[in-house]
């Protein structure tokens, strides 16, 4: 993974009744964002909230 990050600044404006006022480009990114893992089969994985570091990274890291 590259140690390089990109920083993106919006400026946005808060709305009299409290919410946030978001950009369209915002609102694209979020919109992306929100479709991740939509497609992803449930319940494949046993534990998989156990060995999940085995599961991504293919190793243990419990039992070394």
């Amino acid at each position: 993974m590259s140690e390089k990050s990109k920083t993106v600044e919006y400026v946005e404006k808060i709305l009299q009744d409290g919410h946030l006022s978001l950009s369209a480009k915002v609102k694209k990114g979020r919109d992306v964002f929100r479709l991740l893992g939509r497609d992803a089969s449930k319940g494949k994985l046993e534990n998989a909230s156990v060995k999940h570091d085995e599961y991504i990274y293919g190793k243990c890291l419990l039992h070394k």
